[in-house]
């Protein structure tokens, strides 16, 4: 079960990528459409028939569904083949920059498996510590998903789960703290928001780490 979830939330994860970039495309090609469709319009300019104006957007559709035909029959090049064109390039532009966008929606340091590491109380910094110096360095800024934590690394990422309303975030740990009996961990105001204890200010929650750093 500790695999089989983690590799879940990866496939969820990938799922929901592919169906929001696969709406995009739809979306840019009706929108392509569209213009095709204007431009005929514009072409016949209100002079022409009706029957002049169906055979322009025949034409053009038949110009569509050519060119996805053409894309589907297309064969993958190699990377030389592909930089030694201007549409190669372009093409390996617009496969680095959809690279880059899923990358961004879900980085690298939220990909499983996570393990519990710990359960306890979660609290959230007091507004006079922004702009203050972090345990590895930097300055404290709320908006930032960051955490205090006794033990674990600096620089490390951990998932964390209000166990109330389950709701999660991915955090920086970047300080120390907190030194309040019985609290596991401090939360930016921006982390508690995105748990949903900005008002009770203290939650019980779930604390997810990787193996590699397990006590």
């Amino acid at each position: 079960m500790k695999i089989i979830l983690p590799i879940l939330d990866i496939i969820i994860h990938v799922a929901a990528n592919i169906a929001r970039y696969a709406l995009l495309f739809v979306a840019l090609l009706l929108l392509t459409v569209t213009g095709v469709f204007l431009r005929t319009l514009r072409q016949v300019g209100g002079r022409g028939s009706i029957s002049e104006l169906a055979a322009k957007l025949s034409s053009a559709n038949e110009k569509m569904l050519d060119m996805l035909k053409n894309a589907s029959r297309h064969k993958p090049a190699n990377i030389k083949e592909l930089t030694s064109t201007e549409k190669g390039r372009r093409r390996l532009i617009a496969g680095a920059l959809l690279l880059i966008f899923i990358l961004a929606s879900y980085p690298p340091s939220h990909w499983g498996p996570w393990y519990l590491y710990q359960k306890g109380t979660a609290s959230y910094y007091a507004d006079e510590f922004k702009g203050r110096t972090t345990a590895n360095g930097e300055i404290f800024d709320p908006s930032q998903l960051t955490a205090a934590h006794k033990d674990l690394p600096t620089g490390i990422t951990v998932l964390v789960i209000n166990r109330d309303n389950k709701k999660s975030v991915y955090l920086k740990i970047n300080d120390r703290g907190p030194y309040v009996k019985d609290r596991k961990i401090d939360l930016s105001a921006a982390a508690a928001e995105k748990l949903g204890i900005s008002d009770a200010g203290l939650a019980e929650v779930d604390i997810y780490t990787r193996r590699s750093i397990l006590r």
